[in-house]
């Protein structure tokens, strides 16, 4: 596990997983705060994703998700689209309500646990 610099809102991890994809592992706020620190790990671990790769971005452990945190999961999707790669997210049913809600589920490829990311 590589961690960034812990805000006092936010903690953002890679972890890799043998035999599948690298998980970014999120734990608490992700506000305007610590949108940036989002950003910069998902734009990193995308970049490390093998074309026609997966990428998982954990937000099962977020306690809040803002606009500028939903702005972040579309530039690394984007960014790995664009490599032919997928992004796989993990949520809680209130992110999933909210991603659901403005029309992002037929975007993003959410998902309710961790393990269903990688068995498929």
């Amino acid at each position: 596990m590589h961690p960034t610099e812990p805000t006092a809102f936010a903690r953002i991890a890679t972890v890799t997983v043998p035999g599948a994809a690298d998980v970014l592992e999120v734990v608490g706020e992700i506000d305007m705060v610590c949108a940036d620190l989002l950003h910069a790990a998902a734009v990193e671990l995308a970049e490390r994703t093998p074309p026609n790769g997966v990428m998982v971005v954990d937000l099962s452990q977020v306690t809040f998700f803002g606009s500028t945190g939903i702005e972040a999961l579309l530039r690394a999707h984007a960014l790995l689209r664009s490599r032919g790669a997928i992004l796989r997210v993990v949520t809680t049913p209130r992110i999933t309500t909210v991603l659901t809600t403005i029309g992002l589920h037929t975007v993003l490829e959410l998902h309710d646990t961790r393990e269903q990311t990688v068995s498929e």
